[in-house]
């Protein structure tokens, strides 16, 4: 069937897309207005459910991350990550009076690890023990009762 200027026109003012897509659309549908407009309809829930899930998935990386305080091995605090970098931008914390606090911290004998629900990401550790720290290698990585790895390092 042939493809004329004012369906193109009708089906551009109707779905709100450009001339080549409509276009595309009715030759996919052999001219058939009607079916066009459900090919393009579908096409477009399809772009939303696919940017939702791209979506869903940033916040489940964002969010994988915990700040994890510990002192004798048991778990002080155990908080998100990005909620910590949040509140810090929201309240403007300044860097002089967090690096004091984790400076405190340390000498009090606290650690800190960042832990990850993604077993690919490495931990990364500060302790108050005042020596230095040997070269680190992964010994094992055990998933917690919450979901979250947990790496021993040695």
């Amino acid at each position: 069937m042939r493809i004329t200027l004012e369906q193109v026109e009708q089906l551009r003012k109707k779905i709100d897309c450009d001339y080549v897509t409509a276009e595309k659309a009715l030759r996919k549908s052999k001219g058939n207005f009607n079916d066009a407009v459900l090919y393009l309809e579908k096409r477009e829930n399809n772009k939303i459910k696919k940017l939702i899930t791209e979506i869903e998935e940033v916040l489940n990386r964002i969010f994988s991350y915990n700040l994890i305080m510990i002192k004798k091995e048991a778990n002080v605090i155990n908080f998100p990550l990005i909620l910590i970098l949040l509140a810090i931008v929201i309240f403007k914390i300044p860097a002089s009076l967090l690096l004091v606090v984790a400076l405190a911290a340390v000498l009090a004998d606290y650690s800190f690890e960042i832990a990850s629900r993604n077993e690919n990401v490495s931990s990364g550790i500060m302790t108050g023990n005042g020596q230095e720290e040997p070269e680190v290698s992964v010994e094992e990585i055990n998933e917690d009762d919450d979901g979250f790895y947990e790496i021993t390092v040695e």
